[in-house]
């Protein structure tokens, strides 16, 4: 693994930062985070970001651009015998890309009980719903069923009517007894270890 440039040493000081805060510091300010005494040093830092795609600039004013957001993807790691995953040019992904397709579509819910677990979906998990995604036989699902949200499968019941599947034997599958309309097509969940 090589030695990190002095340069992406600044960087991971000021996304740190940025990341607690939510706003692109100032000068000042930054001086302080990435560890130098002039201001000078902050600027050829700064335009190195703009450079590279880290920030953007507008009216005089610093934002931060898709790069400084993203984080590295790397090409994958070995569930077996252990191998060097560090690669400097690693591609670059923007959580909030990489999950949702339709951002004002798209609600995270925290999955309570534990009808879905062999599905692996736990209690505390997170899902990614997309109101915006037809529902199909099978996809898991968030339904509004007789008054109540829940997340399940869905399945057909007749030709006219649908039923919610749990992924659990120890729960059992829900008919309708009035009315079944789906919120959202489940199409990621998140984990906190």
């Amino acid at each position: 693994m090589s030695k990190p440039s002095l340069f992406q040493v600044y960087l991971a000081k000021f996304r740190k930062f940025y990341f607690e805060y939510r706003t692109v510091p100032t000068f000042e300010a930054s001086k302080m985070i990435i560890g130098v005494q002039s201001k000078s040093a902050v600027y050829r830092f700064f335009q190195q970001m703009l450079d590279e795609w880290y920030l953007t600039k507008k009216d005089g004013s610093y934002y931060p651009a898709q790069r400084l957001v993203s984080l590295p993807l790397f090409d994958s790691v070995q569930a077996g015998n252990p191998i060097d995953v560090y690669d400097p040019q690693a591609k670059q992904v923007n959580v909030e890309d990489f999950l949702v397709d339709n951002p004002t579509e798209t609600v995270l819910l925290k999955v309570k009980g534990e009808s879905m677990i062999n599905a692996w979906l736990y209690e505390w998990d997170i899902v990614v719903v997309d109101k915006s995604r037809q529902a199909r036989e099978g996809d898991m699902v968030i339904a509004f069923v007789d008054n109540q949200y829940t997340v399940k499968r869905l399945h057909k019941w007749t030709e006219t009517q649908r039923e919610l599947h749990p992924d659990n034997t120890n729960f059992s599958i829900i008919r309708p007894e009035h009315s079944l309309e789906i919120f959202g097509v489940v199409v990621w969940s998140m984990r906190r270890y």
